[in-house]
Order: C-alpha cells, then structure tokens, then sequence
C-alpha cells in the first residue's frame, strides 16, 4: 500500500539476493594491451541460482580517480 505523499518501493526488500552459494576458482589474469580476466563460476549450493560476477580495478592514489572502478 502506498500511502499518499510516499513513493511506491522498487525492490522489495531481499530483492535480488540468492539463497545459495557459489565457488569462484581457476582464475587467472594476462595484460598487455588489454586485459582479460578468466575464471569459473560454481554453484555450490543446494538451491537453483544466478551469479552475476563483477571485475573491480584499483588505480593508484596519484591518479587522484576512485580507489576502485567497476571495469567488467
């Protein structure tokens, strides 16, 4: 119910959150002109589900940019 003055909730609350849990293994990084990250992604719970793996990049502090930027 959405109370006169109140926005209607776009996410639920638990929207989104798995009740498993997955296993990250093998995984190995090459640069060079670009960079490729590989690895395996296990679902090593008892419940059926959906990973969705993100690849953070650090950037030193001189470059005066975010500790951390989502790259892949």
């Amino acid at each position: 119910m959405v109370r006169r003055g109140e926005e209607a909730v776009l996410f639920p609350f638990g929207f989104g959150l798995s009740s498993t849990t997955y296993e990250y293994s093998g995984i190995s990084i090459t640069s060079g002109d670009t960079t490729a990250v590989l690895f395996n992604v296990q679902n090593s719970g008892s419940h059926a589900g959906t990973e969705i793996a993100k690849i953070y990049a650090s950037l030193p502090e001189a470059s005066g940019e975010p500790p951390k930027r989502l790259i892949g």
